[in-house]
């Protein structure tokens, strides 16, 4: 795989790395929010 960020420009990669751990954590939240969900609705039937 090659670099898609060039090394001369430090700003692109943090900005891409922080993005990224950002999408991370709203996936990880969707997932967590959407398992609660499903939980609490097959307690209640």
């Amino acid at each position: 795989m090659t670099q898609a960020v060039p090394t001369s420009a430090p700003v692109s990669s943090s900005y891409d790395s922080f993005i990224r751990g950002l999408i991370g954590l709203l996936l990880l939240a969707a997932v967590a929010l959407g398992g609660y969900v499903g939980w609490h609705h097959l307690r209640h039937q």
